[in-house]
């Protein structure tokens, strides 16, 4: 598990600047809208939910770094 992420990191340095600040604010914005019904309750202050956008994004721009590069094979 943790060559493969090792691995999708060095192919992350392959890709264009651009691409991975592009990536990366597709993925926080697209995180920042599925976290929309629980940030709802009044229940979930306003540092959980910027702690739970980071994490789901860093989690997402690496899920999208493992389907490009399994595209590009």
């Amino acid at each position: 598990m943790q060559e493969q992420l090792y691995e999708t990191l060095q192919y992350s340095k392959k890709l264009p600047f651009f691409y991975q600040w592009l990536l990366l604010f597709i993925c926080f914005k697209a995180t920042k809208y599925l976290l929309l019904p629980f940030v709802a309750f009044p229940i979930i202050d306003n540092a959980f939910s910027l702690v739970a956008q980071f994490l789901m994004g860093i989690f997402a721009y690496i899920l999208m770094l493992r389907v490009i590069q399994s595209l590009r094979r």
